[in-house]
């Protein structure tokens, strides 16, 4: 890393996401993995409030104790801790409106937190994520409403598209089974593009986001800049989030 730049992460946080240490889950992980959750949890405590204060209606997990993703390899992360983060998403109002009829069991298996779309920062071996994470590749609700819906919100999609171009936004589409990623670069490509590209390659069984990566030597996501780069992303993507997401207030009938 740059010298005499106080970093947020360092060095020994983003390398616990080594891959040959991903499946373990010794002491040494264990703490180290400790370390980089109570640093996200302690960044989430002053920018969801802030982000709550500028009128985006986004939300921690429910549940306190996943505030963060899993810190243990288990069947949920396929047995690998390759990164670590907090998502910001629904609100439980608006889940429990989306789960309503499911049992208890349902509501684990399919509707959890992490099916929806959600703003996401992330740590990881190489550096910090931030941006939109769309869909998981199986039961993404907001990955099936956006296909279904996609043609007649084309026209304001491509009107937000349009006002975060030339910013370092890309969406990427990543196949785990072959180990394939797909890359709509929005500073190279129209966005008028997008709507096609998207509906011939977003499909289940594929990671879909919108992340922008941050390098450890990127003074953006230092001690003293990390929060504001964090808000101000996710004030350029909010609007587009909403529009490619399932929102309560177009229920027919319900007060919210």
């Amino acid at each position: 890393m740059v010298k005499d730049i106080n970093w947020y992460f360092t060095d020994e946080d983003y390398n616990v996401f080594e891959y040959n240490r991903q499946t373990k889950n010794g002491r040494e992980e264990k703490e180290d993995r400790k370390i980089v959750q109570d640093k996200l949890l302690e960044l989430n405590k002053t920018l969801l409030p802030r982000l709550s204060k500028a009128g985006m209606d986004l939300h921690n997990h429910p549940n306190k104790k996943n505030i963060t993703s899993m810190t243990v390899p288990c069947e949920y992360n396929k047995g690998h801790v390759s990164w670590l983060g907090v998502r910001y998403g629904k609100s439980e109002k608006h889940l429990s409106l989306l789960n309503y009829g499911l049992t208890y069991a349902d509501k684990d298996d399919k509707l959890g937190f992490q099916k929806y779309a959600c703003m996401q920062v992330d740590v990881c071996y190489s550096g910090v994520d931030v941006g939109i994470y769309h869909a998981v590749p199986n039961d993404a609700l907001d990955r099936a409403y956006l296909h279904d819906n996609i043609d007649k919100k084309a026209n304001d999609i491509i009107a937000e598209l349009n006002k975060i171009r030339f910013n370092g936004y890309k969406w990427s589409i990543w196949n785990p089974i072959i180990e394939e990623e797909i890359v709509f670069d929005f500073d190279n490509k129209a966005p008028e593009e997008f709507i096609n590209w998207y509906k011939q390659n977003d499909c289940v069984g594929t990671y879909s986001s919108m992340l922008v990566h941050f390098p450890r030597n990127d003074e953006r996501i230092s001690a003293n800049n990390l929060e504001n780069t964090c808000f101000k992303i996710f004030s350029e993507l909010y609007s587009l989030y909403q529009l490619l997401s399932w929102q309560p207030n177009k229920i027919k009938g319900v007060t919210i």
